[in-house]
């Protein structure tokens, strides 16, 4: 059986509820590291000091990388990528807002975005769970991991907190 999902609870729940912890392989799909993600746009020709740039802005999310590429001018791509996740995390936060939770929600973006600890196996668990099911947040269930979806996920909270 082979099961493919971004719901990183479920794998959890999965893995480590069941007897498959004992009986399974699991392989996960990620974002490049910084290094690969810099080696990929320099293959595609982009300059050292763009790549610096790009990597400290967007990260190794391979959608975005792909995303860059199509345009000639790598910052525009970026300041477009950017426009767009704040839009998206906008509205998702207004529909937070009208669900009755943005206050635990804002709670635990807010101590994310000055890294200050999240405890998500306990008490900060059921608003982390809803923000990566919307994917806000990235967790990792294997590593314990938690994250911005992205960098640039993480740029547009912080401008949209001070708000």
């Amino acid at each position: 059986v082979i099961v493919m999902t971004s719901d990183t609870f479920f794998i959890e729940q999965v893995y480590t509820d069941s007897t498959l912890v004992n009986t399974s392989v699991f392989y996960k799909v990620d974002f490049f590291d910084d290094r690969t993600a810099e080696t990929i746009l320099r293959s595609e020709g982009v300059s050292d000091e763009e790549v610096r740039d790009l990597v400290k802005m967007t990260g190794g999310v391979p959608w975005i990388m792909e995303r860059i590429l199509m345009y000639e001018n790598a910052e525009e791509a970026v300041g477009e990528l950017y426009k767009m996740v704040k839009g998206s995390v906008g509205e998702m936060l207004g529909e937070i807002y009208t669900q009755g939770w943005y206050e635990e929600a804002k709670n635990v973006l807010e101590r994310m975005i000055k890294g200050k600890s999240i405890d998500v196996r306990g008490k900060d668990r059921e608003v982390v769970k809803r923000l990566v099911e919307i994917e806000i947040l990235y967790y990792d269930p294997l590593e314990e991991d938690l994250r911005f979806q992205t960098r640039l996920h993480e740029l547009a909270i912080g401008e949209l907190m001070k708000t």
